[in-house]
């Protein structure tokens, strides 16, 4: 019995052992020491098991990849290293660099930063204008107009053909009857002026005032 309370003692003060994202973060921290030290190509064999295990919360695996861009870009991979960024901005978004990485660095995480915080910005809603809306209103006032002034300019040359006449005419009823006739085709060329004037100002209105 004492040797079982001895045994149970003593395995009490032992560490326990430590959790698999534990073991993760102490050797991702050791893949960023390698790169402090410019062995980018051994921390990157640290970091390798890390950067697609979907077991792992998501800001150690963020950090996993975060690391390996940045020995990536130092060991001139480019576009290997914006894809690790990328990657890890995607696991998470709130991914950050440390502090001592190059300009170099900062700029390529920063554009893929904002590519991604730009795709999923959803799409601006595109707004269409009254004229958009109904475009056949415009093209139909323009005809209004070109009608109206077919007419405006008609009234005027048929009043101006019934002057001389009436001027001829044999007797003064005659030449009242002509005048009243040529009366009648100068008020129609300018109420047919007016109204012309009147569509071409509303087809105006309608493209420039919103």
């Amino acid at each position: 019995m004492t040797l079982l309370v001895w045994v149970t003692l003593v395995l009490a003060q032992l560490p326990a052992p430590a959790s698999p994202a534990e073991v993760a973060e102490t050797e991702i921290e050791r893949g960023r020491l390698l790169i402090r030290d410019l062995y980018e190509e051994k921390a990157l064999d640290v970091l390798a098991p890390f950067l697609d295990d979907t077991s792992l919360p998501a800001p150690l695996r963020a950090r996993a990849l975060v690391y390996a861009g940045i020995a990536q870009m130092n060991l001139g991979n480019d576009a290997a290293a914006k894809t690790s960024f990328a990657r890890a901005l995607e696991v998470d978004i709130g991914a950050v660099l440390p502090e001592w990485v190059s300009r170099k660095v900062r700029v390529a995480f920063g554009a893929e930063l904002e590519r991604i915080m730009a795709a999923k910005q959803p799409p601006p809603r595109e707004v269409m204008t009254r004229a958009q809306r109904h475009s056949w209103v415009g093209p139909t006032l323009l005809g209004g107009v070109a009608v109206s002034a077919a007419f405006s300019v008609l009234g005027f040359v048929r009043a101006e053909q019934f002057w001389p006449l009436s001027a001829a005419a044999p007797d003064v009823g005659s030449t009242l009857s002509i005048h009243a006739e040529g009366v009648r085709w100068h008020t129609a060329g300018i109420v047919t002026a007016a109204i012309g004037g009147a569509l071409l100002l509303a087809a105006l209105l309608w493209w420039l005032v919103p």
